[in-house]
């Protein structure tokens, strides 16, 4: 491969020589001799499986007159191990007022520093771009319509490993409730101290609201269920 290349485990080598009296060829790993074989003109092929790190090569040939050959060093960085991925906040099961919410995620890798990220919300790619290795990145999602979300974040690296968080479920509600106060009338005159308050409240998503009563701009009850 190139110099400098990014591989999962098992890398092939190849070589191409243009020897008259070919003799010997030998294959360094990480300054450490690793095979020597005979070799005739054309190439060679050497195939090894790395452990993943960084590793350096280099082969050197020689002629049957002792003259010697040595090919630049060449490194390469393998990679056979995903990064992980997570949505660090809201909590599971949040509900938000807003149509992009920003949210925040994690993503680490044992060789990179940038990691590149897709956000998903439905099955649907909704954010993508690039996060520093093990620091906390805030990314706003496109805007998501009224209702229940699955999101998901993919984390790949430059070996094109991927890790996948676990999926986040979240509720865009931007619609406030209404409520109408039906009795008593406008304008009723109480000859007691107290008075009973009929209302309906409604609200797009939520089955229940929580209502506050307030009496001349100060809150008199709260919580009340409807």
């Amino acid at each position: 491969p190139t110099d400098n290349a990014v591989s999962g485990s098992s890398v092939t080598i190849n070589v191409t020589h243009t020897e008259t009296n070919p003799d010997k060829l030998q294959f360094f790993v990480d300054g450490t001799l690793n095979e020597t074989r005979t070799y005739t003109n054309g190439s060679t092929n050497l195939t090894r499986t790395f452990s993943d790190g960084i590793h350096t090569y280099n082969i050197t040939i020689n002629d049957t007159a002792g003259n010697l050959l040595g090919l630049a060093t060449r490194t390469v960085t393998i990679d056979t191990t995903a990064p992980t991925a997570t949505i660090t906040s809201p909590s599971n099961n949040t509900w938000t007022s807003s149509a992009t919410p920003t949210i925040t995620i994690n993503t680490t890798d044992a060789l990179d520093s940038t990691i590149n990220y897709s956000i998903t919300a439905d099955g649907t790619l909704n954010s993508q771009g690039n996060a520093s290795n093990n620091t906390l990145t805030n990314v706003t999602l496109a805007a998501l319509t009224n209702g229940t979300h699955t999101l998901v974040l993919r984390a790949t690296d430059n070996a094109n490993n991927t890790g996948t968080s676990t999926t986040l479920t979240i509720t865009v509600d931007t619609s406030a409730p209404t409520i109408t106060l039906n009795g008593p009338t406008n304008g009723t005159s109480l000859s007691a101290t107290s008075a009973n308050l009929t209302w309906t409240a409604t609200d797009n998503l939520n089955t229940s609201v929580s209502c506050n009563v307030t009496v001349n701009s100060a809150v008199n009850a709260t919580g009340l269920a409807s």
